[in-house]
């Protein structure tokens, strides 16, 4: 087996044609979370020696012309929020929790979510990263154990 990075192939193409794809794929993971509770397992091909890899939208230069293939990470948080889309407002922040519980088990989503510039949705997900013995104070921020008592 390989050393090298397997990233969903759902992160790799042109911009446009991952941005329609991304509706689809969305719809796909919304419909089996509705259905079993979880999301599914995307099936995974090798990042080949060299490839580029994006991960911030603002550095995509080529989504405002070229439709160059590209591993493109940052979709990751738009595979949520296309998952979110699809569901009742009152479901969006167990489904979000949910999905990043499931992808930051893998390589691909813990890269994602380490690199994603926002604090992650909870520390339940990420409580077995070595974040024990932290918790969420009543407004919502992290604090030591020491500054809560």
């Amino acid at each position: 087996m390989s050393d090298r990075p397997r990233f969903p192939d759902f992160l790799h193409g042109g911009y446009r044609s991952l941005q329609r794809r991304l509706g689809s794929e969305g719809k796909k993971w919304a419909a089996q979370r509705a259905r079993t509770g979880s999301y599914p397992n995307p099936s995974v091909v090798e990042v080949p020696r060299g490839e580029v890899v994006i991960t911030a939208e603002i550095a995509d230069f080529e989504r405002l012309g070229a439709e160059t293939p590209r591993w493109r990470l940052y979709f990751v948080n738009k595979l949520a929020s296309a998952i979110t889309d699809k569901l009742e407002s009152d479901k969006w922040d167990a489904a979000r929790h949910d999905f990043e519980a499931h992808t930051i088990k893998s390589s691909w989503g813990a890269l994602d979510w380490a690199i994603e510039h926002s604090s992650p949705n909870s520390l339940a997900a990420v409580s077995s990263s070595g974040l024990k013995g932290y918790a969420e104070t009543d407004i919502g921020s992290v604090a030591s154990p020491a500054a809560t008592a």
